[in-house]
């Protein structure tokens, strides 16, 4: 995702200010504590966040 897609996300109420990041050069993502990745197509469908909590709880719960 680039800047400009994050600003239109936070634009839409699709994410809270000061909630998102882009990757910083990682070819494969590495969130550090309290970040989780999310793909742009993740919106489209819906999603809105802060869901991350719960996100987390049932990725633990699954050993994900």
């Amino acid at each position: 995702m680039t800047r400009t897609m994050i600003l239109q996300l936070k634009k839409d109420e699709c994410i809270p200010q000061g909630r998102a990041k882009l990757p910083q050069g990682e070819t494969v993502p590495k969130p550090g504590k309290d970040y989780a990745v999310v793909f742009k197509d993740f919106f489209a469908y819906g999603l809105r966040l802060p869901s991350i909590k719960f996100l987390c709880e049932v990725l633990e719960e699954f050993d994900v």
